[in-house]
C-alpha cells in the first residue's frame, strides 16, 4: 500500500471511531467530526490572535486524535486513573500516531502531533478541544434531552475548559474580542449542565 492509500485508510479510521463510545448517543460523532470542529473553533481564534502560525495551528489541531485511528476513543476516566495507566497510554499513544505519520509518509508531522497542546498555538487547540467536548454534553443533554450522559459529565470537563480559556485571558498580552465572546458561551453552557446535574 503506498502513502497516499494510506493516509485514506487513517482519514476513513478517523470517520469509523466514534467518540463517547460508553455512552448512548442522539446523534453519534466520529473522531474526524471532533477534529473538524477543533480545527474550525481554532481557526476562528487563531485569526484574530497576534503572532499565531495558522498553518502550525490547523495541522495540529487535525491531527491532535489522529492516533485513535489506532487506539479507538478511551474515556478521559479511564485515561486517567491511574499515574501507571496514564503513561502507559501515553506511550501506546505516541507508537500508534508515530506509525500512522510514517505509513503515510508525514513523518514530519510528528512533533506538531507531540506538541499539539504546546505554545500559543497548543494553548488554542487545547482550549478548542475541551470547548468541542464541553458543545457535545451541551447538545446532547440541554439540546437534545440526552439525560443519560449525566453521569458522564466530570467535573474534570468543566475544569479542562475553564483551565484552557484561563491560559488564553491570562497569559497573553493581546487578546482578541472572540475570547470574550467564548468566556460567555463557555460560561452559559457550563452553568446550563451544572444545573442539570443538580436537578437529576
Amino acid at each position: 500500500m503506498n502513502t497516499v492509500n494510506h493516509w485514506i485508510e487513517s482519514i476513513k479510521g478517523m470517520s469509523n471511531v466514534h467518540r463517547f463510545s460508553m455512552a448512548s448517543l442522539c446523534k453519534e460523532e466520529s473522531v474526524l467530526e471532533h477534529a473538524g470542529m477543533v480545527a474550525l473553533t481554532a481557526l476562528r481564534i487563531g485569526i484574530e490572535t497576534d503572532g499565531i502560525d495558522i498553518k502550525e495551528l490547523l495541522i495540529r489541531s487535525l491531527i491532535h486524535d489522529i492516533e485513535e485511528c489506532m487506539t479507538g476513543d478511551l474515556p478521559s476516566p479511564t485515561k486517567y486513573v491511574t499515574k501507571e495507566v496514564r503513561e502507559g497510554l501515553a506511550y501506546f499513544e505516541k507508537y500508534c500516531a508515530g506509525k500512522i505519520l510514517n505509513d503515510a509518509g508525514l513523518s514530519i508531522l510528528m512533533k506538531s502531533w507531540e506538541n499539539a497542546k504546546v505554545s500559543r498555538e497548543g494553548d488554542i487547540v487545547a482550549f478548542s478541544d475541551a470547548f468541542t467536548s464541553l458543545l457535545k454534553f451541551h447538545d446532547e443533554i440541554i439540546i437534545r434531552g440526552n439525560k443519560s450522559m449525566i453521569p458522564l459529565i466530570s467535573p474534570m470537563l468543566f475544569q479542562k475548559c475553564e483551565r484552557a480559556l484561563d491560559r488564553l485571558l491570562f497569559t497573553r498580552n493581546s487578546k482578541p474580542p472572540v475570547i470574550y465572546e467564548y468566556l460567555k458561551v463557555v460560561t452559559s453552557m457550563i452553568n446550563d449542565l451544572k444545573e442539570v446535574c443538580d436537578e437529576d
